[in-house]
């Protein structure tokens, strides 16, 4: 998880036509690569966490991972949305400016 939300937000970024690019670049590749990133790490989340069979006297247990991803949703949710209302945009080159 800790590389699928990195992942995603660029992929997010990148579609949305905000992304800069900085001295090396893909170029017109950069959204194949990142898509297929997007895709690997999606893979790889499900594949660590699908629930096997090992613990068979708690089978909560092998459902652990998947309670904790949806509870921390939930959990950051509610911090979303308890703070949403007093975020601001910061321009990053106005404040580079500044200093």
């Amino acid at each position: 998880i800790s590389f699928l939300f990195p992942v995603a937000g660029f992929v997010i970024v990148l579609f949305s036509n905000k992304w800069k690019s900085g001295p090396f670049s893909f170029g017109a590749k950069m959204k194949f690569f990142s898509i297929f990133a997007l895709i690997w790490t999606i893979f790889q989340f499900l594949n660590i966490s699908w629930p096997r069979p090992v613990y068979t006297e708690t089978p909560l247990l092998d459902w652990s991972v998947a309670v904790g991803v949806v509870g921390l949703t939930i959990v950051g949710a509610l911090i979303y949305a308890s703070v949403n209302k007093r975020m601001t945009i910061v321009d990053a080159d106005e404040l580079n400016r500044k200093s």
